[in-house]
């Protein structure tokens, strides 16, 4: 056996070695890889940054403002969770209208015809109306779940760094 491939095998054993640890110590630094069923849970809250947000029927609400993605399973380029792993998942989103404005949106999976929760608010209001809504629902690795437009609607978001920022969010995390 020539040098180069001794080297080669000895690499190969040692990425093995540290592939398992890594993927078997909890408390590693690091910690274990996020696809493991031993890894951190995943979790994500979104915020909306655009004020106001305008959206047509079928459209995603897109959570753009990042404040926390455990596991990295949300995509804040399109506005969807995507589940790492099989589990029960709990879901929940608060939006904002400004006065006079409405919004009706879905929760969806994997499909717009596949809704399984619904947040709404009609026009007329004098002042800043908030909603919240929470879903659970049972999940297989690879689904993705997010708010798509009902009808043309209008959602207040915030103005990055400030209380506002929160006016409306999108949220998740693994229940078991």
């Amino acid at each position: 056996m020539d040098v180069q491939s001794d080297l080669e095998n000895r690499l190969a054993t040692v990425e093995s070695q540290l592939n398992e640890i890594t993927h078997s110590c909890a408390h590693c630094p690091g910690g274990p890889h996020p696809m493991t069923s031993s890894g951190p849970r995943p979790a994500f809250m979104a915020a909306l940054s655009s004020d106001p947000f305008s959206c047509f029927p079928d459209s995603p609400l897109i959570f753009d403002n990042v404040k926390l993605n455990v596991g990295s399973p949300y995509d804040a380029r399109h506005g969807t969770f995507r589940a790492p792993r099989n589990g029960t998942y709990f879901f929940a989103a608060t939006l904002t209208a400004s006065p006079d404005s409405y919004f009706h949106m879905k929760f969806v999976i994997n499909s717009l015809t596949n809704e399984v929760g619904y947040l709404y608010a009609d026009g007329q209001h004098p002042d800043f109306l908030e909603r919240s809504t929470s879903i659970v629902v049972r999940l297989n690795a690879g689904d993705d779940v997010w708010i798509a437009c009902i009808y043309d609607s209008h959602v207040s978001g915030g103005h990055s760094g400030t209380a506002r920022d929160y006016h409306s969010h999108f949220e998740g995390f693994l229940v078991d």
